[in-house]
C-alpha cells in the first residue's frame, strides 16, 4: 500500500510517499504558495480607511484578513488538485493529512470525495518546518 503524507499550512505544503504505514518517508513534492507570505496590505490594493476620533487623533480603520484567507483557500484548492490527479494516476492508496489546525480545515474542505475517502489519518500539527525524521516519528505514533 502506497501512502502519501501531506504536511501543509497556507504557505507551503510537503508530499511524502511511503510504501508502509511504518516505512521511510520520500519527499514527492514541495509545493509553495508565494502570496501567503505577503502582508494583507501587499495583497490588497485598496489602503484601509482611516478615522479620525474626537481627540483629533487619525487611526487606521481594522480590516478582516479576508484576502489572506482567500489566498489559503485558493493554496489549498491547488493541492487538493495535485492530490486529485495523482489518486487518478493511481499513485498513492491512502493518505495523511498534517497541518495547522486552521488550515488542516480549509484544505480537508477542498479535497474531492474520493480524496476524502482515502484519508486514513489527520494530525492538526503544524510540522511543514519539521525534519522528515520528526514528522515521520510523529505520523508513525
Amino acid at each position: 500500500m502506497r501512502n502519501y503524507i501531506v504536511v501543509a499550512e497556507s504557505i507551503r505544503a510537503r508530499i511524502f510517499s511511503s510504501q508502509t504505514n511504518l516505512g521511510p518517508l520520500t519527499e514527492i513534492n514541495d509545493l509553495v504558495n508565494p502570496a501567503g507570505r505577503l502582508h494583507e496590505r501587499d495583497l490588497d490594493t485598496d489602503r484601509p480607511g482611516r478615522s479620525q476620533s474626537s481627540g483629533g487623533n487619525n487611526h487606521a480603520l481594522g480590516k478582516d484578513d479576508v484576502t489572506k484567507n482567500h489566498e489559503a483557500v485558493t493554496f489549498a484548492r491547488d493541492i487538493a488538485a495535485y492530490l486529485e490527479d495523482e489518486r487518478v494516476k493511481n499513485n498513492f492508496d491512502a493518505l495523511v493529512l498534517v497541518g495547522s489546525p486552521h488550515f488542516l480545515g480549509v484544505l480537508r474542505k477542498s479535497l474531492s470525495n474520493n480524496c476524502k475517502k482515502m484519508v486514513v489519518k489527520s494530525f492538526d500539527k503544524d510540522l511543514v518546518h519539521a525534519t522528515v525524521d520528526e514528522i515521520h516519528a510523529h505520523i508513525v505514533n
